[in-house]
C-alpha cells in the first residue's frame, strides 16, 4: 500500500488504539461490565470498519496473483510437470 492509502487508514487505526486504551482503561479501574460491554461493541465496530476498508482498498489494487510464480512452484513441488520433465536430467548434451 502506498503513501496515499496509509493517509486513509490512519485515521481509522487512530480510532481503533483510542477505542482500545479507552477498554484498557476501564478494564483496569474495573468499571460496570455494562459500560465495558458498550466500550467493547464501539471497539469491535471501529475494527470492523478499519479491516472493511483495508479490504476494499486491497480489491481495488486488484489482484495479486503471480502465474509465474505458481507454476514455477507447482513445477518445484511436482504437482505437475510435462511428461518428458522428469528425463531432462538424463540428456545427453
Amino acid at each position: 500500500m502506498g503513501d496515499a492509502d496509509q493517509d486513509v487508514l490512519m485515521p481509522l487505526r487512530m480510532a481503533v488504539k483510542e477505542q482500545g486504551d479507552e477498554v484498557r482503561k476501564l478494564k483496569e479501574a474495573k468499571s460496570d461490565q455494562m459500560t465495558i460491554k458498550a466500550a467493547v461493541q464501539e471497539l469491535k465496530k471501529r475494527k470492523n470498519a478499519l479491516q472493511d476498508k483495508e479490504l476494499e482498498m486491497q480489491a481495488a489494487s486488484g489482484p495479486k496473483f503471480d502465474r509465474d510464480l505458481f507454476e514455477k512452484s507447482c513445477k518445484q513441488r511436482f504437482i505437475y510437470g510435462a511428461s518428458f520433465d522428469m528425463y531432462r536430467k538424463y540428456e545427453k548434451a
